[in-house]
């Protein structure tokens, strides 16, 4: 983890665009870095369709369709009241030792 950034989203119904995606620009100019520098990105994964939606939005218009690979291992603990963003620190810190990322807890769907 080389760069920070932090941004608000708009008062809903606004019609403007969620930060998500500024916030991602800014923390890759924090840390000095391009997108084609990153291996792995942790999408939030909340379960909400729209949120979810506007997440993967975020990350293509930054690093192109297929541009980056995504993990979200938060489906598997939820969100840990306050301890979410330290399990994404730990979780992302340990793959890297490996070359590897972290899989997406799957969940069986009835059809």
């Amino acid at each position: 983890m080389a760069g920070y950034a932090s941004t608000f989203d708009p008062r809903s119904g606004s019609g403007r665009e969620p930060g998500l995606r500024r916030a991602i620009e800014l923390d890759l100019s924090d840390a000095s870095m391009v997108p084609d520098d990153i291996d792995v990105m942790f999408a939030d994964a909340c379960g909400v369709p729209e949120l979810d939606r506007i997440g993967a939005e975020a990350l293509a218009a930054v690093f192109g369709p297929r541009g980056v690979a995504v993990t979200a291992p938060k489906p598997m603990t939820g969100r840990l009241l306050a301890g979410g963003a330290s399990l994404a620190v730990a979780t992302s810190a340990r793959p890297g030792a490996r070359g590897r990322s972290p899989s997406i807890p799957a969940r069986a769907y009835p059809r």
